[in-house]
């Protein structure tokens, strides 16, 4: 028995050893320098203002445009928890009241007060705000794959919309989000690095190689290395440098159960 105890002991040494030493080297992975970003260009990441059937118009966020599944029309997709008290507005409107309640949407290049696209019409009927903050110490991801709004863009839009990837993002895969600070000036198309510390179905969740404000970023584009779309971020703590982002897996499934995608915007 002294024996056994002994050996477990060494044992349990021996695994303590290596947990310490994995997260050590976890945690000199994680702040290894970022590669080369990838070449993303302008007018992808987008700044939309909202006009709602009262009359009144919001801003808040960011969006881009994403080719769907089968070589369909691009498509605006931005964060759905927009439409709601963490976009400025009184109320949740429910998904389904979107096509009633927002009549259009002016998409701005980072940088310029001209429009580059409009956009109107829901695509989606069904949607679910994230709610949560991101931390790397929960042990299931926080569910936000329902947070996704789409509508139709209205022709002559010039903008650059990007692929979606085919999969997730692999474990401290190298990612970057597009878009820019809300207080930063000049506003400018700006990348930040990332690495993804777990992708599943439902949830993305990342370390930003720095800390900045991720103030106005729910709905911006996050691209690999490819130039692919792989998620939508939704939120985090900036200082904390960790994120939260709905993942292509589950973007991809949500644009393949759109129905007239590719047909003309409506009147």
């Amino acid at each position: 028995m002294k024996g056994c105890l002994i050996g477990f002991s060494i044992l349990t040494v021996f695994g303590l050893a290596v947990v310490v030493g994995g997260v050590g080297w976890v945690r000199q992975t994680i702040e290894t320098p970022p590669p080369s970003p990838p070449t993303i260009p302008a007018h992808t990441a987008l700044r939309p203002a909202f006009l709602l059937r009262s009359g009144k118009p919001f801003a808040a966020g960011t969006a881009v445009a994403a080719i769907p599944p089968a070589g369909r029309a691009p498509v605006l997709l931005t964060a759905y928890h927009l439409f709601g008290p963490a976009g400025g507005l009184d109320r949740v409107v429910p998904a389904e009241e979107l096509d009633h309640e927002i009549l259009g949407v002016v998409l701005m290049p980072f940088g310029s007060t001209a429009p580059a696209a409009r956009a109107r019409g829901s695509l989606l009927r069904t949607g679910r705000a994230f709610e949560g903050e991101a931390t790397t110490s929960k042990a299931k991801p926080p569910p936000a794959g329902e947070d996704l709004a789409a509508f139709h863009l209205l022709p002559g839009a010039k903008v650059n919309a990007l692929s979606l990837a085919a999969r997730n993002p692999r474990f401290l895969e190298w990612v970057w989000l597009v878009g820019d600070e809300a207080e930063h000036e000049p506003q400018n198309q700006r990348l930040f690095p990332a690495r993804v510390l777990s992708a599943s179905r439902n949830a993305m969740l990342l370390r930003f190689h720095r800390a900045f404000p991720l103030k106005a970023f729910s709905g911006a584009p996050i691209v690999n290395r490819s130039g692919e779309l792989v998620g939508l971020l939704l939120g985090g703590e900036g200082e904390r440098q960790t994120g939260v982002a709905n993942p292509v897996a589950s973007i991809r499934t949500r644009l393949a159960d759109l129905k007239a995608v590719g047909v003309s915007a409506p009147n």
